[in-house]
């Protein structure tokens, strides 16, 4: 959306530049929330006795 408006002439090069920077803050952020949740679920696996197997790769 950002790309189109500033095709557009609404923003400026540097909102574009903030706005792609903030989307890719944004994106790291969501990776390492995800990765806090599974380790807090495989925390809670453990404090419920249910243990935590690492997967089989095929080799």
């Amino acid at each position: 959306l950002n790309r189109q408006r500033f095709a557009a002439g609404a923003i400026s090069k540097a909102d574009l530049n903030r706005a792609l920077r903030e989307q890719q803050q944004a994106s790291a952020d969501l990776v390492r929330a995800k990765g806090a949740l599974t380790l807090a679920w495989i925390a809670l696996q453990k404090s419920l006795g249910l243990g935590w197997q690492e997967p089989v790769r095929d080799q």
